[in-house]
């Protein structure tokens, strides 16, 4: 059913975190992902996101298969399927044969669960998943007397993973409790004195807490960034996020990445119907507990796991989201089997038939809904295509489509989908920045001036946003106006790489070659893999002089990224420094190099044709062209 995602690339997030991430490409830097949050790759200083293990994970998997995306999707796919085969030995542990085969594949087959499998950058929830059921049924074990030092140690050490892989693990040590007390049916004085059972968890607990609060500085720095709920709000919201997450489970129709969140902000009748279900899910969780304790455990663990996605402040923009299903749905799919197995034992012929036929064609709807939504996750521009269509109300979503366009050189059609997001949603900072980048690129520079301005107004430490109105100015080699933005920059972000190299670009235009030189250096102290502080620095140097350590730089770029599109520019730039050391036959090679990567490239033909004419026979000039700059 997933092997038409098998074709399908990188994907919203996929570009960020895995093709843009250069930590993951070095595993020198292995130690840094323990201490840093899982964007310090991007340098952004705000979120609530410490997943050392996830982009372990990742340079595993860079190791592995490089940047070939089949390779990836089918690890994920592989991810899923042990997560499945470990819920399977799970189940049947606490049930039987019988019922790990049924809720299995009832897990396999729904289609909730087809943005985990085909979105790369949700590899933290297939692996968050394999860990819960792993550690759980270690625990299991142990609780059995089957090697208990062994399987305690194997629970703590699933653990441990889940919570370095996802903030969902956290809640695992609740789900311990909640098996000793729905399952195993123990007393609540009974699980106090069993306390020594859980102290090796909450000493990995603590340890976690430490690393946490060391790489974010807090416990959730980026609480309130996109919600800000007052408690009250929150009670009535949560109901009413845990009851949409119900529904989906039972009619997953519609299937979309982005859907729009409305905080609850007054009592109706959602909240009341919502809380009336949370009730109802409590009260049979308790009643069934002396008489099906295997169902009074799996609505524990579908409620307890889906605590963490109700914290509506904390988890992102996108509030509901079908990932977050992933681990609770596992409840749900118990549930189901269960059902059908009573079912099936009805005396009556009839009886068992309809149920067949009811559950063949629930399995047939399900592989379905699989088989048509693997290709809306084919590329970045079929993915917001589809969900801007599902939902034309979201600014977000409409804005994100507008940025593909743009990347895709549809500059017109970006411009006309970002006045569509504004419209929707006109206080938002980042689509006024992007709609003046799409004006700029199209040399409608006063339009581009007064969208990013719009957008430094509404964001004030905006320091993206600065930059990118220097760069307008410096279209319009007003470069005073330029360097005066680039500073407003680096005042909010002193370490922001990309504007050092933009002010180093205006100081050489300005004649301050010293200057200039500085600045790429400060961006290189900030970002030492910025591929284009490198270039420009190279350019730099070469033309006062600096002719060695210019090369050092254009090799550095080759190392950090040798078939880029940097590539073909970097060897003619070294053609031209070897030419400067008068090294006329290491010059032809680097010029042979740089017209094989771009055929179309006017200045290495020329170089490799006069090359080919003359050597040996004749020495070429020593006034060579001047080195291409980019920015």
């Amino acid at each position: 059913m997933y092997g038409n995602s098998l074709s399908n690339g990188f994907v919203s997030d996929d570009d960020f975190q895995v093709l843009s991430n250069r930590l993951i490409t070095d595993y020198h830097n292995l130690p840094k992902l323990f201490t840093t949050h899982v964007w310090a790759f991007a340098h952004q200083e705000l979120t609530n996101y410490y997943r050392p293990l996830y982009t372990t994970f990742s340079m595993l998997e860079y190791y592995l298969f490089g940047y070939d995306p089949f390779l990836w999707h089918l690890a994920n796919l592989g991810f899923h399927l042990a997560a499945l085969v470990a819920a399977y030995f799970l189940m049947r542990a606490l049930a039987g044969e019988e019922l790990a085969v049924w809720a299995g594949l009832w897990f396999a087959l729904h289609p909730i669960h087809v943005e985990n499998v085909v979105w790369v950058a949700v590899l933290p929830d297939l692996l968050c998943g394999f860990a819960f059921f792993t550690g759980l049924l270690a625990y299991h074990h142990a609780r059995e007397g089957r090697k208990p030092l062994v399987n305690y140690g194997l629970a703590t050490l699933s653990f441990a993973m889940a919570v370095l892989l996802k903030e969902t693990g956290m809640v695992f040590p609740g789900l311990l409790v909640a098996y000793d007390f729905f399952y195993r049916r123990e007393s609540p004085r009974g699980i106090l004195r069993g306390f020594a059972r859980y102290l090796s968890f909450a000493a990995v607990f603590g340890v976690y807490i430490a690393m946490r609060l060391h790489a974010l500085g807090s416990f959730a720095p980026a609480s309130g960034t996109h919600f800000r709920l007052t408690p009250w709000e929150m009670f009535l919201s949560a109901p009413v996020l845990f009851a949409q997450y119900v529904w989906k489970l039972f009619a997953p129709l519609d299937l979309n990445y982005y859907y729009v969140y409305h905080p609850v902000r007054a009592l109706g009748w959602q909240t009341v119907v919502s809380l009336l279900l949370i009730a109802a899910l409590v009260a049979a969780m308790f009643w069934l507990r002396s008489r099906q304790p295997l169902l009074s455990f799996c609505i524990a663990w579908f409620v307890v796991v889906m605590v963490p996605a109700l914290s509506i402040t904390n988890v992102g923009e996108n509030v509901f989201t079908e990932r977050y299903l992933y681990i609770p749905s596992f409840g749900f799919c118990i549930a189901g089997a269960w059902s059908w197995l009573r079912l099936r034992e009805r005396p009556e012929a009839s009886g068992r038939q309809v149920a067949a036929a009811a559950l063949i064609a629930l399995f047939i709807f399900y592989a379905a809904q699989i088989v048509r939504r693997n290709p809306d996750w084919k590329d970045d521009l079929t993915l917001f295509s589809k969900t801007a269509q599902q939902s034309p109300d979201s600014g977000t979503t409409i804005a994100n489509l507008g940025y593909i366009h743009f990347l895709h050189g549809h500059v017109d059609d970006s411009i006309q989908l970002y006045h569509r997001a504004l419209a929707l949603n006109p206080e938002r900072a980042l689509t006024h920045n992007n709609l003046g980048n799409s004006y700029s690129a199209k040399g409608q520079l006063d339009e581009a001036i007064a969208s990013l301005r719009r957008a430094i107004e509404l964001k004030s430490d905006y320091y993206s946003a600065w930059m990118n109105l220097g760069l307008v100015f410096a279209k319009r080699q007003e470069w005073d106006r330029a360097m005066e933005c680039y500073r407003k920059s680096l005042e909010l972000k002193a370490d922001f790489a990309e504007a050092w190299t933009a002010m180093g670009l205006a100081q050489w235009a300005k004649g301050q070659a010293a200057d200039a030189i500085a600045s790429y250096r400060k961006a290189l102290a900030a970002n030492p893999d910025f591929l284009e502080a490198h270039i420009n620095l190279a350019s730099a140097l070469s033309e006062t002089g600096g002719v060695d350590e210019a090369v050092e730089h254009l090799l550095a770029v080759l190392r950090l990224q040798p078939n880029g599109p940097h590539a073909s520019i970097v060897h003619y730039n070294l053609g031209v420094n070897y030419e400067r050391k008068q090294l006329w036959k290491t010059a032809q090679v680097e010029f042979e190099r740089a017209l094989a990567l771009n055929p179309a490239f006017p200045e290495a033909r020329k170089k490799v044709e006069y090359y080919r004419a003359r050597l040996p026979a004749e020495q070429p000039p020593q006034q060579p062209l001047s080195l291409p700059r980019r920015f």
